[in-house]
């Protein structure tokens, strides 16, 4: 597994697209909480918010706002 860490605002369509899918795939997801807009929000926020964009061969399989 790689993890490559971001800024919100540096995640490009094809990752934020991702995130849609994999939350739309998991209704546990379903809280805003979880959305990529929120973790965009936080950035704008703080300057310290991070996204880890979790990938293996097969391609992205997780996100991890901190």
């Amino acid at each position: 597994m790689q993890i490559e860490v971001l800024r919100p605002h540096e995640l490009s369509p094809a990752q934020l697209g991702a995130w849609e899918l994999i939350q739309q795939a998991d209704e546990t997801l379903e809280s805003p909480f979880f959305a990529h807009e929120f973790a965009r929000a936080a950035g704008l926020a703080r300057s310290d918010a991070q996204v880890g964009v979790l990938k293996t061969d097969a391609g992205i399989v997780g996100f991890f706002p901190f």
